[in-house]
């Protein structure tokens, strides 16, 4: 396990001071993002060089590039209700795997869109009292489309 105290350089910035970088050639620009980074690697809190060693969890082990392991609260995974260890859950996708096989879908307009996405779609909406509902395949795209919808150009509110 890792319980290495990091020092106060590896803490301090942010990926936010190397967006303009300065310098002759592309070397002298990334000098000092380089720098950045692998101080940042060295002291285990760079949070892009993580890898999961177990389920995702409110609680976790990681395992960092160098190969040490660290143990901790999960604020980065997309199990954000904590239910992927829930049996009942597990069982549900092993029949779903079991039944249709392990395609990811996508976009609607592409075949996305399964007999029973377009069951819960209607369930939803009977249920929010709301003539449609949409699904969306990810948490990023259902933010843009909503983002999209308020503010865009043809906005109807």
């Amino acid at each position: 396990m890792s319980n290495k105290v990091p020092s106060p350089a590896a803490l301090k910035g942010s990926l936010l001071h190397y967006a303009r970088p300065r310098g002759c050639n592309l070397l002298e620009r990334t000098q000092s993002l380089g720098d950045y980074v692998e101080l940042r690697l060295k002291n285990h809190v760079l949070p892009y060089s993580r890898s999961l060693i177990n389920a995702a969890g409110p609680e976790t082990t990681i395992q960092y590039d160098d190969g040490a392991t660290g143990k901790g609260l999960n604020f980065a995974s997309q199990d954000y209700l904590a239910m992927n260890n829930r049996p009942e859950i597990r069982e549900a996708a092993i029949q779903a795997i079991n039944e249709y096989g392990v395609h990811s879908a996508g976009s609607p307009t592409l075949l996305g869109n399964t007999v029973n996405s377009l069951a819960l779609e209607e369930q939803l909406a009977e249920f929010l009292k709301t003539e449609y509902v949409v699904l969306f395949p990810t948490g990023w795209g259902a933010a843009f489309g909503t983002i999209v919808a308020l503010v865009g150009p043809t906005t109807m509110w």
